[in-house]
């Protein structure tokens, strides 16, 4: 079982995407922890559309963006969480404790877990795969996360598919 099923088994959206990696999944792992996509033009768009600055953007920089660091199994998998109202510009983020996070309930918010997830295939061959889940806390949030969805949610597949590709081709 993966560990993003511990604190979002649950979700109102999910988005998956994988690649195999010629790597083992030790270093495909390790390769995910390094990224940084910080010069893909996707991202710079997203960040300017956000009102961000440029920066480094790989998974060890996401707790700078509102992440928490949920779970993590060496050489396995990495979760992240955020509470936040995500249609709003401002992003509304909650500081939510990885401990606290499954328990929070406040009405008006969305929960997104995101996870990168490595499987053996052979000693030299991995199934690297990403999950975004999300749960809304009401019916009033739910409304409005599928609305900002439906126009973020192809960005976030192709910002994540971006990742995955990056990783795979290896360093550069």
């Amino acid at each position: 079982m993966a560990r993003i099923d511990e604190f979002l088994g649950d979700p109102q959206i999910e988005s998956r995407h994988e690649k195999r990696v010629v790597a083992s999944p030790r270093d495909a792992f390790r390769a995910a922890l390094q990224l940084d996509v910080s010069d893909s033009w996707i991202v710079g768009a997203l960040f300017r559309l956000r009102g961000l600055p440029k920066q480094a953007m790989g998974l060890q920089d996401l707790e700078q963006l509102g992440f928490v660091e949920l779970a993590r199994e060496e050489d396995q998998e990495i979760v992240y969480g955020l509470v936040g109202q995500p249609w709003r510009l401002s992003g509304n983020l909650q500081s939510v404790s990885a401990e606290d996070f499954s328990k929070f309930n406040d009405p008006g918010f969305a929960k997104v877990a995101w996870n990168f997830y490595v499987s053996a295939l052979s000693d030299t061959s991995t199934l690297l795969s990403t999950k975004i889940r999300i749960r809304c806390t009401d019916p009033v949030s739910a409304r409005r996360f599928a609305l900002y969805w439906a126009l973020i949610g192809p960005v976030s597949g192709l910002i994540r598919k971006v990742m995955l590709d990056s990783i795979a081709r290896g360093p550069e």
